[in-house]
């Protein structure tokens, strides 16, 4: 009885095998069907290009309104009025905004430099 069992299971575990390969065949010739990889390549052009626009705004609107000059300087603000008020763990949070917000502006500056556009400024 037990070599029937051990049988049987090895029959069971071949049927699933070749189960599988064909769900596999089956998925692959899907993807080939559809086009999937040409239509996944494109939409990560799209990305891409929606990307470049996004940053290209974004540092359009900083150089006319020095969105990250602003922010800098709204964050050492607060965090010396969190000194005072004795919260050491927003002084810190807003010092750690202040100059992640200088980073991000010098990074566009020096982007724009790079790149030779003439619409950086200068402090």
């Amino acid at each position: 009885a037990a070599a029937l069992l051990k049988r049987r299971a090895r029959s069971v575990g071949r049927s699933v095998g070749r189960e599988a390969e064909r769900v596999c065949d089956d998925v692959k010739m899907a993807c080939i069907h559809h086009d999937l990889p040409g239509k996944a390549k494109m939409a990560g052009h799209k990305v891409k290009l929606t990307a470049r626009t996004v940053g290209r705004e974004a540092k359009t609107m900083n150089e006319k309104f020095r969105i990250t000059d602003a922010l800098a300087t709204v964050g050492v603000a607060v965090a010396a009025a969190a000194v005072v008020v004795g919260n050491p763990r927003a002084a810190t949070a807003a010092v750690a905004m202040a100059g992640s917000a200088w980073v991000a502006g010098e990074g566009m500056k020096y982007s724009n430099e790079r790149r030779g556009s003439d619409h950086y400024y200068d402090d």
